[in-house]
């Protein structure tokens, strides 16, 4: 990762802030979420940020075991559901 990329990643005003949260991005999510297929049980997010869609998604679909992983710390201190710190790099 760039020094740049950890700066941009990494800034916790970013995830913590209300921009991702606006009505246009989760009426996003909720049209991403509808695309998932009935049978689907387990959704695994790489590069899930703050973990926002997967809140989106379990309110629409409890019964699917969401994981998100992503490479900044600072986004996933602010997720509400489970996620983990990794990269698909490695």
């Amino acid at each position: 990762m760039s020094d740049f990329e950890k700066a941009y990643y990494e800034a916790d005003s970013f995830w913590a802030g209300a921009a991702l949260r606006d009505p246009g991005n989760i009426a996003r999510m909720r049209m991403t979420a509808d695309m998932v297929p009935a049978d689907v049980r387990t959704l695994l997010d790489a590069g899930c940020g703050n973990g926002i869609f997967g809140e989106v998604l379990s309110a629409q679909r409890p019964a699917i075991k969401f994981v998100g992983v992503d490479r900044s710390a600072a986004a996933i201190k602010h997720a509400k559901v489970t996620c983990q710190l990794g990269s698909i790099d490695h």
